[in-house]
């Protein structure tokens, strides 16, 4: 069996047909075109199904979406200002009607967790760094959603009187640089700097660390998990990048409350919200068989 799964972003939307083995058969993107608001989302998705569903014999669609998300229903109940006119986004029902193929749709932060269930991990927190700091808790396999499907919003707790993910994004990290005049279009442009002894990259990316592992030490004493898993462009730093926030984690945490946890990077890196996508699609077909 073969399923067409979509991971939306700001900018721009991925797609992939993906057999009951989670073996990506096709992918690709296109722009989102978010500013133009559902309508479009719908149809390019829509446009995007009926173009592959014969071809590659689609049993079903699975959406990974960002926002808060009625993952039972499969609607979008919040959206950011980065996803004009999205809330509201039904796309259980349009779709449906639409190509007669049965929808589901998570969070993008749980569907990139949710693919790291098929590396044995049963028990883990996921956080996402980038533009904001997502998150996900998994037990057991599955996402604890809380009373109203935002679990895991990590990125909001507050820290020295501002949210984590005003200290510690990418994001914050490069305005940061902007005003110390580094010219740089990007996170991974500001490490080469830093890989260069560049005094003021090093200054702030030092700064970017000690921020980071204060919030990743109170999710370790609030949950102390087994696993707290890392995505987001900038793990494609990889093991540098696992040695220089162990560091940073080391100099401010107790170790008698972070015991054991081990900090990790996705498996899947840019494939893992697809992936999840479908992962939360089959959970989802199991549950209603049950």
């Amino acid at each position: 069996m073969n399923y067409l799964a979509f991971d939306i972003g700001g900018t721009y939307t991925k797609f992939a047909v993906i057999n009951h083995n989670y073996q990506i058969i096709e992918q690709g993107e296109y722009p989102t075109l978010a500013m133009l608001g559902k309508k479009q989302i719908l149809k390019t998705s829509i446009n995007k199904i009926k173009e592959l569903k014969d071809s590659h014999q689609i049993q079903g669609v699975a959406i990974s979406s960002p926002g808060i998300i009625d993952y039972q229903n499969g609607i979008v109940s919040y959206a950011n200002q980065l996803m004009p006119n999205y809330a509201g986004t039904n796309f259980a029902v349009e779709i449906t009607q639409a190509t007669d193929l049965r929808t589901t749709v998570e969070n993008d932060v749980n569907c990139f967790a949710l693919s790291e269930t098929l590396n044995g991990n049963d028990n883990f927190i996921m956080i996402t760094i980038g533009t904001g700091i997502g998150g996900a808790i998994v037990f057991n396999n599955r996402i604890f959603h809380g009373i109203n499907n935002s679990a895991g919003e990590f990125g909001q707790m507050v820290i020295d009187n501002q949210k984590w993910e005003d200290l510690a994004s990418v994001k914050s990290l490069l305005e940061k640089a902007r005003l110390f005049s580094l010219q740089v279009k990007n996170g991974e442009e500001l490490f080469n700097l830093y890989d260069l002894k560049n005094i003021v990259a090093m200054n702030l990316i030092a700064e970017f660390y000690n921020n980071l592992a204060k919030g990743i030490c109170n999710l370790a004493y609030l949950f102390n998990p087994s696993k707290i898993i890392l995505g987001g462009g900038i793990t494609k730093r990889k093991e540098a990048f696992l040695n220089e926030l162990n560091v940073a984690v080391n100099r401010i945490v107790d170790p008698n409350y972070w015991g054991s946890t081990v900090l990790s990077i996705g498996r899947f890196m840019n494939d893992g919200g697809l992936i999840g996508a479908l992962v939360h699609h089959l959970n989802q077909r199991e549950t209603v068989q049950n």
